[in-house]
């Protein structure tokens, strides 16, 4: 069904988003790019298909979704902004817009990945189960169409999980009937195979464990072709090839020979315990060695910083000393002699080979006075002589009248 048909065209307004264009048409609807009217903000609008929308299982599974994704709080989660019903009476779901590839997509175009990216990828769906299977949602689908790579603000990886649509909500009331199976054959679990009603979290774990079996060796355990009832019986009753797994560590064998168990009951309790063990491999695990175009790059850069770093200080240096002055500009200086007890040589700092005459700077004397003697510590004594006591007699004064006139 085309969008026309649908109602849905660009310009189009969803509540309060405008469509701007079609991204993927799937089994229950058609999903479009669109633009928040206010925000200006990009989203992903999902419409159900109009002739689904009259079957109540149909559209509860599809409003099942915005509900289950709303619930958990994760940025491995994608976020649902709002969800309603078009004009013309289509229930619709509005949810950030991606930007990256389907996990699908990375294994068709690459094939096997090197294991640590694998247990990378793996960690990053395990983390955001583990906030779901706390909340009492449990996926049912998980499978590498679900699964969202994107670059995130750092350079790095992340993962997105999509389509809960057939999630478990502990909390609501879910029509289960026994011997219905939902799911995707591949990545179901032995007891959604058997259409089991009590199935748990543990069935989003087997999925893991098919999705990482898959990521190491390119393909599930049992193969993607063949008749479903085929891929359910081998779910059910075959061992887990064990070929791709004999060339791994041991303990990330086990790992994945535990989350495929037959029964839930020897599967790992929680996805908290998956992403513990991958945590714990990793962190003992050194780091891939970058190949030679990297490494160049590498080189590359640093000589850059380098030179860069080389120019600032010598910058800073020139602007420190200040500008060179001109020989012309100096008034000539008398020559400065320094005599001492050895041989000494004038060099002039200012003069350089080929110079006509002698610049007017103070020239720089380098003197070879030698080592000089160490000085003699001389004590002087001087006598200690006794000075005699002395007695002077002085003649009496003559007497004066103090009647006598004063001639003056």
């Amino acid at each position: 069904m085309t969008a026309a048909k649908l109602g849905v065209e660009p310009g189009t307004k969803i509540g309060p988003y405008v469509i701007t264009g079609e991204l993927g048409e799937g089994g229950m609807g058609v999903v479009y790019r669109a633009t928040h009217a206010l925000l200006n903000r990009p989203a992903a609008i999902k419409v159900l298909r109009p002739e689904l929308g009259g079957h109540s299982a149909v559209l509860d599974r599809f409003l099942n979704e915005a509900r289950a994704t709303t619930a958990i709080r994760h940025p491995g989660i994608v976020e649902v902004y709002d969800f309603g019903h078009t004009e013309n009476g289509c229930a619709y779901i509005a949810m950030e817009l991606l930007d990256g590839e389907s996990l699908a997509q990375r294994i068709e175009r690459r094939g096997k990945l090197p294991v640590v990216e694998a247990l990378a990828i793996a960690r990053r769906i395990a983390a955001p189960l583990a906030v779901a299977h706390e909340l009492g949602i449990v996926h049912r689908d998980l499978k590498p169409d679900n699964v969202f790579v994107m670059s995130d603000r750092e350079g790095g990886e992340q993962v997105k999980l999509l389509d809960f649509g057939i999630a478990k909500l502990e909390t609501a009331v879910v029509r289960t009937t026994v011997g219905l199976v939902l799911g995707t054959p591949s990545y179901m679990a032995p007891e959604q195979c058997l259409g089991q009603p009590d199935c748990d979290h543990r069935v989003d774990l087997y999925a893991l464990g098919c999705i990482l079996y898959e990521l190491i060796s390119g393909a599930p355990p049992f193969g993607r072709g063949g008749s479903m009832t085929d891929l359910m019986a081998a779910h059910i009753n075959a061992p887990v090839p064990p070929a791709p797994l004999q060339a791994l560590d041991p303990e990330i064998s086990r790992l994945i020979r535990r989350l495929l168990a037959k029964s839930p009951a020897e599967r790992p309790r929680t996805a908290t315990e998956v992403v513990f063990e991958i945590d714990r491999f990793l962190a003992t695990t050194p780091a891939p060695q970058p190949g030679a175009r990297h490494t160049f790059k590498l080189a590359v850069a640093t000589a850059t910083g380098l030179a860069l770093t080389l120019a600032s200080i010598g910058a800073w240096y020139r602007s420190r000393r200040g500008a060179r002055i001109d020989k012309a500009d100096l008034p000539e200086a008398p020559a400065i002699l320094a005599n001492g007890s050895g041989a000494f040589r004038a060099f002039d700092a200012g003069t350089k080979p080929g110079d006509a005459a002698p610049i007017a700077v103070a020239p720089t004397i380098a003197i070879d006075a030698g080592v000089p003697p160490p000085a003699k510590t001389v004590a002087i004594k001087r006598p200690r002589v006794e000075t005699p006591d002395v007695t002077v007699d002085l003649p009496a004064p003559p007497a004066i009248d103090v009647n006598t006139a004063v001639d003056h």
